[in-house]
């Protein structure tokens, strides 16, 4: 019997090119080199081709042995080399699992953060009395805990990673295959490895944005092992094209780094190219905001044309007097025609003028920074964006642009275009100003005025829906998806899930409503269930017309024999007001004196700034029914033999197979495994030991173990979702390259 237990053995191994040696015990020197956290040793033979996905005789992969002996180095070094932690082995047992019976709090912590579902043996531990009083156990229940909201999002795509060893020889940019992010590699610098995950907001906590900022794209996390990696350098492609006068910003702010941005308006996306400073140690937690360029402009006594950078052609003429010194700000917003305008709902809005543009400039946001206006007139020139310029154009402004009004007060300035094609007009106060056609604003006033305070806030006409996955037989559990967007991302995203899922709305008439990109609800679930991970705050957040904004989750039913599982989800926009207070207040203070215990006290009144203070409203926007039937599988008793032309007979009365799939296909895919796959590819599919052993029994000839497999699978245990369950474990046993194989191209 061969043993390597020593780090001078697995060398040797390595030196004569012994990746492939076996002992009895069916392990490979990557076991023993995982079960050592013998990291060099890991890196080594993978570099040589070993097989990151073999298993032993009990099905346990390296990433088991290096979790089973709590080495979460080996762990990194074994998923950035291809290894799968979602593996069963013969016992059906995750790599978590053994992680969280012998207590490896690091080893459960990293497994989670790579995707790994809690789908364990034996959760007796976690109901101990005294769970707090035990540090390790509490911790990891913790991790579980939190992991369990964040499995759908693993799910859905809502969280995607990659793990990745970076290292000069490869070239100078690396390319993430699930993220699509691309790395920049610093020539000369030691290989380390990587971990960058895209969290939709839904499953993360978005960093703090400024009032005008919104999350531009996803939020992002960054992990280095190995040498310090003080700073990373991220080109990241997002499926957006930056309006003009937008800019991008990294936060948490950063005193170091920076933004560079580069637009495809062909295909609709932005590529940004940041760098940021990581945390010496653990997760760095960072994301993209976009926001309008804002100039600020230094003022004084002195007479100034001011030429923003944002809209060069406009000019602000201020007069020698008008100002003390102070600083202006100037903010454009300008008017687009989002893709949301051209849907067939949108049509039929009558209230919405029709047929040339409404806005026939940009919106200028003006303001000083100590509250300042100005003492005399100012004249304004904004160039007209539309092409027929001799339209008679008039300016609205407004000087209570709160965007929690649903309407708001609305003066009218005189205006006319020059012969350079600008809207000049003269102002005597701060606020937003827009160029708007005066005939379309006399026949419809109601609807321009509409038009401009939706542009400036950014709204946009949105749907809500729910979408249920149709329970697996036996469940009393399901997945549900909640999403909002314009009726055209909405389509596309009804298309991204198959006949399983059936969609719930309130109606097409009820359900479109007006919202600003960036808008956060919060989601409320009632009825006989409840959601999967008791999470009590859950939110969504619209981001924009051109960026999908789901959230996936899981629901359970309440009752103790369920027939269905119905109730409603319920959307409560929530908006954030600032209460007016007076700026200053004063308070009486008691003066001890420098030696108090030796003078009398005395009172005394001091004026200080008071704090802000913000009132939070909420209000349902809508409330969406839903409802489904559970099934339960009709008991079916097993006979003592069953051979192998009876259970190709009886699988044509089981669950039929999706339409993507044949048995053809199913053939064609698993010939290309071995009889120890195909062992390895039934415990993945759910079998267990005795159910396999029978089709081993009843298996003729060796070539036909892998269909006998799959088709004992489909008889017993296969789910609405086969596909999925297929796909999951092909990947599983290390044999990506089959699963197109599975469904028609």
């Amino acid at each position: 019997m061969v043993l390597w237990s020593e780090m001078e053995v697995c060398y040797d191994l390595v030196r004569y090119d012994g990746r492939f040696y076996c002992s009895m015990t069916g392990s490979y020197p990557l076991h023993y080199a995982a079960s050592e956290g013998y990291d060099d040793v890991i890196t080594v033979l993978l570099e040589k081709g070993a097989n990151v996905m073999a298993w032993n005789n009990n099905g346990r992969t390296a990433v088991h042995q290096a979790a089973m002996h709590g080495h979460a180095r080996s762990i990194v070094t074994l998923v950035a080399g291809g290894a799968v932690v979602r593996t069963l082995d013969h016992k059906g047992c995750l790599a978590l699992e053994y992680a969280i019976k012998n207590k490896h709090v690091t080893a459960v912590k990293l497994l989670c953060q790579f995707g790994s579902e809690p789908l364990l043996q034996d959760w007796s531990w976690v109901s101990q009395r005294d769970l707090k009083k035990k540090k390790a156990e509490y911790e990891m229940a913790k991790i579980l805990q939190h992991q369990i909201r964040l499995i759908p999002g693993y799910r859905h795509t809502g969280i995607i990673f990659d793990v990745a060893r970076v290292t000069p020889e490869e070239g100078p940019i690396l390319h993430l295959e699930q993220t699509g992010v691309e790395v920049k590699v610093v020539e000369g610098q030691e290989p380390y490895y990587l971990y960058l995950c895209q969290t939709e907001e839904a499953y993360g906590s978005p960093p703090t944005l400024g009032p005008d900022e919104e999350t531009f794209g996803h939020l992002l996390e960054c992990q280095t092992w190995g040498p310090r990696v003080q700073t990373i350098t991220l080109i990241v492609t997002v499926d957006r094209v930056l309006r003009q006068n937008e800019e991008i910003v990294l936060r948490p702010a950063i005193t170091s780094g920076g933004v560079e941005m580069q637009e495809d308006e062909n295909v609709g996306i932005t590529k940004v190219t940041i760098t940021v400073p990581l945390v010496p140690t653990g997760i760095t937690y960072f994301t993209m905001a976009s926001r309008e360029k804002k100039q600020v402009f230094k003022i004084s006594e002195e007479a100034v044309v001011l030429k923003p950078e944002s809209e060069p052609e406009a000019e602000i003429d201020i007069p020698a007097g008008t100002f003390d010194s102070g600083e202006l700000s100037i903010k454009f917003v300008v008017p687009t025609d989002g893709p949301d305008e051209a849907d067939d709902q949108d049509k039929k809005d009558q209230s919405k003028p029709k047929g040339e543009p409404v806005l026939m400039t940009s919106i200028l946001d003006l303001s000083t920074t100590d509250g300042q206006m100005p003492k005399h007139d100012i004249q304004m020139k904004m160039p007209v964006t539309v092409a027929d310029k001799s339209e008679a154009v008039v300016v609205l402004t407004t000087s209570n642009p709160d965007p929690n009004l649903e309407q708001w007060d609305w003066d009218e300035i005189p205006a006319e275009i020059d012969g350079a094609g600008k809207a000049v007009f003269t102002i005597n106060h701060f606020s937003i100003f827009s160029g708007t056609s005066k005939p379309k604003l006399d026949a419809n006033p109601e609807g321009v005025k509409d038009t401009v305070r939706n542009t400036f806030l950014k709204m946009r006409r949105v749907e809500f829906l729910v979408a249920l996955k149709t329970p697996e037989m036996d469940e009393s559990k399901t997945d549900m998806i909640i999403t909002c967007g314009t009726k055209r991302k909405t389509k596309l995203v009804k298309k991204k899930y198959d006949s399983n899922y059936t969609w719930f709305n309130v109606g097409s008439d009820d359900n479109l409503k007006n919202v600003p990109e960036g808008q956060t609800f919060q989601i409320v679930i009632r009825g006989n269930l409840k959601e999967g991970s008791d999470d009590e705050n859950m939110k969504l957040i619209f981001k924009s017309g051109d960026q999908e904004s789901s959230r996936a989750l899981e629901i359970v039913s309440t009752c103790p024999d369920p027939r269905e599982l119905s109730g409603e989800v319920e959307i409560i926009k929530e908006t954030k007001t600032r209460v007016p207070t007076d700026d200053k207040e004063t308070v009486e203070q008691i003066d001890d004196g420098l030696f108090s215990c030796f003078s009398r006290s005395k009172s005394i009144k001091v004026t200080k700034a008071k704090s802000e203070v913000w009132e939070i409203n909420t209000c349902t926007l809508c409330t969406i029914p839903f409802s489904t039937t559970l099934t339960k599988r009709e008991p079916e008793p097993e006979p003592a033999e069953v051979a192998q032309n009876v259970i190709a007979t009886r699988q044509t009365t089981s669950a039929p197979l999706p339409k993507k799939v044949t048995w053809d296909r199913l053939k064609d895919a698993v010939s290309h495994l071995s009889a120890d796959e195909s062992k390895q590819l039934g415990f993945q599919l759910g079998l267990n030991g005795s159910q396999m052993q029978k089709v081993e029994e009843d298996t003729m000839d060796e070539v036909d173990l892998a269909m006998n497999v799959i088709k004992r699978w489909h008889l017993l245990l296969a789910k609405n979702d086969m596909v999925s369950q297929l796909k999951g474990a092909l990947e599983a046993i290390g044999r990506r390259d089959l699963i197109h194989k599975v469904t028609k191209e």
